[in-house]
């Protein structure tokens, strides 16, 4: 492939006007301009930088959001050191970056890969991975869902069911490796993707059989699940969790993710 040239002193990123918002993926970047406009910059293999094609490029190129909406945030992909598969797949659903963006109405436009639920743009599992079903232009969350109708609902009780804009609106989102998460303006925070069982989402695990020992929930969570909270019968082994909690901010790392929330009277 071409070489990339390193710089050790800090360059310019030109554009018209000033900028709002910025967001520093592992293997692109993107900004939220005064005007609520969105550009990025960087690889584009997987579709993430939302031009309608898997092209890099190394200036910025303006995203363009359903009915001239303008942007509030934009998150690109943090915590990716590489992409599982390789870089430019020619099949959908390989691992790699995904972008979220939060408009100024509390909508939110997810595009790039759609591995494990990624782009809230599934109903199950099914087609999450090797099906055309990846989001090269902004897909707004909500909208019509690309492998049809949920043949079975999650079994987590805190599972939002389609169309999944009904976790909004939203006013934050953070976008990782291979997960996701957005605050909503209630103060209530989801995750979408890949829970695992390392527990990086902060969902609780739906667990039945022998012991509680089997885990129906799995990895994948193709929209958004509440986190910080667990059935009235459950213990939450890691303190109060978020319950009457408001979420101020989420960050997250490779395989984490942390917070702040404060009680819902100090708001």
């Amino acid at each position: 492939g071409k070489r990339i040239k390193l710089r050790d002193l800090p360059a310019r990123v030109r554009l018209d006007e000033k900028v709002n918002q910025i967001s520093v993926g592992s293997l692109y970047s993107g900004c939220v301009t005064v005007s609520g406009s969105v550009y990025l910059w960087g690889y584009g293999g997987h579709g993430n930088l939302g031009t309608g094609s898997r092209k890099s490029y190394s200036k910025p190129q303006r995203v363009v959001l359903g009915d001239n909406e303008k942007a509030r945030q934009v998150a690109c992909t943090r915590g990716q050191a590489g992409c599982k598969g390789g870089f430019y797949p020619k099949a959908g659903g390989a691992e790699g970056p995904h972008t979220n963006v939060v408009t100024q109405s509390g909508k939110m436009y997810c595009f790039g890969t759609c591995h494990k639920g990624l782009l809230c743009n599934l109903g199950d599992k099914t087609g999450a991975f090797g099906e055309p079903w990846d989001c090269l232009e902004p897909y707004l969350v909500g909208g019509s869902l690309a492998n049809g109708k949920l043949k079975k609902p999650p079994k987590s009780p805190f599972a939002i069911l389609p169309p999944y804009d009904q976790a909004g609106p939203f006013q934050a989102t953070i976008s990782a490796h291979i997960h996701c998460a957005a605050i909503n303006i209630k103060g209530e925070a989801y995750a979408w993707g890949c829970g695992s069982n390392d527990g990086r989402c902060g969902v609780q695990r739906f667990l039945n059989g022998p012991g509680g020992r089997v885990d129906v929930m799995k990895c994948y969570m193709m929209g958004p699940h509440r986190i910080g909270l667990v059935s009235d019968s459950k213990f939450w082994a890691h303190g109060p969790g978020l319950k009457k909690k408001r979420v101020l901010q989420v960050s997250t790392g490779r395989n984490t993710m942390a917070c702040i929330a404060v009680d819902m009277q100090e708001t």
